[in-house]
């Protein structure tokens, strides 16, 4: 067997840390909460009631075939919903020191990333399910960026609303304590200061 040789110094990451940029790191990171699968799992569920009165139905009704056709509508809504559950299980929200990442596929992958340095602010928004179930909406409000703006069905959606506030006033707090950075911003300069 060969071991491929890699120069000194370089690690191989896997899982979540390919995607980080360096001198980032992984602040929290979590899937959709499992409500999204609510309306695959009542199409499951109304799948398994027409496989079993079909099933029924065919005692009654001897070679009308009516057991094979329930059988396959179970076993395709079945395949369906075992699509969509691997989906949701490999779907992720990923919130670094650097930027919200929202990484999903099975056979392709897609990243897709958000710099927390564009976040102007945070809106949050949790219906009476939602705060009933533990799940909410996160809306970023960008400064014209296009990309992930909306993370939905979050679970602990107050957990991540807090990160995601205390990680851009960080920001916000460095920028402007920072000598010679908050107040030379594309050539403005500092207020008068008033006496008194």
């Amino acid at each position: 067997m060969v071991v491929p040789a890699f120069p000194e110094g370089v690690v191989l990451r896997t899982g979540v840390e390919r995607y980080l940029g360096p001198n980032e790191h992984v602040v929290y990171a979590t899937r959709r909460h499992s409500v999204v699968l609510d309306s695959v799992a009542a199409v499951w569920l109304g799948a398994l009631v027409v496989g079993l009165a079909a099933g029924l139905a065919s005692q009654a009704h001897p070679g009308s075939h009516l057991d094979q056709m329930g059988a396959a509508v179970l076993l395709a809504v079945s395949l369906f919903f075992g699509w969509k559950s691997w989906r949701w299980w490999v779907a992720r929200y990923v919130l670094t020191n650097q930027r919200v990442l929202f990484i999903e596929g099975i056979l392709s992958r897609r990243v897709n990333g958000l710099p927390l340095e564009s976040v102007l602010d945070t809106t949050y928004h949790r219906t009476l399910a939602g705060r009933l179930f533990g799940y909410g909406d996160l809306e970023l409000n960008l400064s014209g960026q296009p990309g992930l703006r909306k993370l939905t069905s979050l679970p602990q959606p107050d957990l991540i609303y807090h990160l995601i506030l205390s990680l851009t006033s960080v920001r916000d707090v460095m920028y402007s304590t920072w000598p010679g950075i908050g107040n030379d911003i594309e050539g403005t300069t500092s207020l008068p200061q008033l006496s008194t």
